[in-house]
């Protein structure tokens, strides 16, 4: 079970650039960006996992318009969570 929430985040910014992902500061926030659409990674603790937050366009993510999209648990290994992501990536965001 993953217990560096700190680390699985930077791992996990290493697979949103390494698809084509672009990191952008939004009000304060880490956002990634692909093709007009804008993306928060962030770890919920009620849910016990990180939540893929989606935004249509540039004026929702400024307005804080997401929508969540995506939970990936952290009850799996570091490896198992980051393969997990990048799956889910590439199936459904790029």
């Amino acid at each position: 079970m993953i217990t560096n929430n700190a680390d699985i985040e930077l791992k996990s910014r290493e697979i949103f650039l390494s698809l084509g992902f672009s990191l952008v500061q939004i009000n304060g926030h880490s956002v990634y960006e692909f093709e007009g659409n804008y993306y928060m990674f962030s770890f919920v603790s009620g849910l016990n996992g990180f939540v893929i937050e989606s935004a249509l366009s540039l004026s929702d993510a400024k307005k804080n318009l997401y929508e969540d999209s995506d939970l990936i648990p952290i009850d799996k290994d570091e490896e198992d969570f980051l393969i997990t992501l990048k799956d889910l990536l590439i199936k459904y965001y790029v």
